[in-house]
């Protein structure tokens, strides 16, 4: 989930198929831009974001919560 993003451009969000053939990209850009994975089945990655100014802060702000089921 995108919590915020200031100066920021690129930070695309890329997913893959498990034998690394893409399926998608985006780009989460506003708050609350929210994303559902499951790593069981593809591979997903983010480029590295780069300042639109230079001059000012730059950062990509995202919250990722893992799940994993255990079964007994």
């Amino acid at each position: 989930m995108l919590i915020d993003r200031i100066n920021v451009s690129s930070g695309v969000t890329q997913i893959y198929d498990p034998s690394g053939k893409p399926l998608g990209e985006f780009t989460l850009t506003n708050p609350l831009d929210t994303v559902f994975l499951d790593d069981r089945r593809v591979f997903h990655g983010v480029t590295p974001i780069r300042p639109l100014d230079p001059t000012m802060k730059t950062f990509r702000d995202v919250l990722v919560l893992t799940y994993r089921r255990i079964c007994n």
